[in-house]
């Protein structure tokens, strides 16, 4: 019988990174600090990853501001680092994927770590104590950062910025359109100043739909991050507000993020800026379920 997930996770969060099976996994990611300060680690103990981030920090090294960004070990090992965010990121693959593609599978976990915690706000207490313990507030997303992982090595296009449309009959897609629109414009004449910004319809990992308001648009890793916490809080029938921080919409805030589970594989997100939208938001999704 195939190992649950939770239990295989957190068996990989109990390993001990002297251990030599640690290093066995095919891909490894880290985060961390740049005072060296380990904050989330896809295979190990992150208490025990101190020597080891401190370790990537000195490989990190500087000649006239120009950090090294990647490491070729022939025949083992590519290890790449982003350091250009407040927080730093390592990927050690043997998976003899390109360098373009795990900095784009590197981004999207940045991406969705600044869903729960904005950019500004983590470059602002970094900058305030380097050595602030960033596990504390870390801890509880551990499943989903992972999910971050496996969503972006199963997004073929993320490397080229794109994301997967379900494939529909040109009269399904349209009908679905006018469903959407009519809806949400029957919602914005009845709450005049609690408008709904962005609708979207996703089928497992891929877009039936999306409508954006006033031209509104989301970016391809905004929409990686909507399917990440889909992927974490799954559950058919269940309705779930959650405010997210779509970095590339808007770094600075979040936005007011209603996600229903309708059936098994599809989820309506509906989105608004306003706090007081779970009204709208919850009458939006009844409606479109009809």
């Amino acid at each position: 019988m195939e190992e649950d997930q939770k239990e295989k996770w957190l068996r990989h969060y109990e390993e001990d990174p002297t251990d030599p099976k640690f290093h066995l996994h095919k891909k490894q990611c880290m985060i961390f600090t740049p005072a060296g300060k380990p904050v989330f680690s896809r295979y190990g103990n992150v208490l025990l990853l101190s020597s080891y981030c401190a370790t990537l920090t000195g490989i990190i090294s500087y000649t006239n501001n120009d950090p090294i960004k990647e490491v070729k070990i022939i025949n083992e090992a590519l290890i790449i680092f982003e350091t250009d965010s407040p927080l730093w990121y390592c990927i050690i693959s043997q998976t003899n994927e390109s360098c373009k593609v795990l900095r784009a599978q590197c981004s999207i976990v940045s991406h969705v770590l600044h869903s729960f915690i904005p950019m500004p706000t983590i470059k602002q207490t970094l900058d305030s104590s380097s050595n602030y313990d960033v596990r504390r507030v870390i801890s509880g997303h551990y499943s989903l950062l992972k999910n971050a992982l496996k969503t972006a090595n199963n997004c073929i296009g993320c490397s080229v910025n794109c994301t997967t449309i379900y494939p529909l009959l040109v009269e399904q897609r349209r009908f679905i359109e006018e469903h959407i629109e009519s809806s949400v414009k029957v919602i914005e004449k009845q709450m005049d100043k609690d408008g709904i910004i962005f609708v979207l319809i996703f089928k497992n990992e891929q877009i039936v739909f999306a409508r954006g308001r006033n031209n509104a648009k989301l970016s391809s890793r905004d929409i990686i991050t909507l399917i990440t916490h889909i992927n974490t809080m799954r559950r058919v029938g269940k309705k779930v507000l959650q405010p997210i921080c779509l970095s590339d919409f808007n770094e600075d805030g979040f936005v007011q993020s209603y996600f229903d589970f309708i059936k098994k594989g599809v989820t309506i997100v509906a989105i608004s800026t306003l706090p007081e939208s779970i009204v709208s938001l919850n009458i939006h999704s009844n409606k479109s379920n009809k």
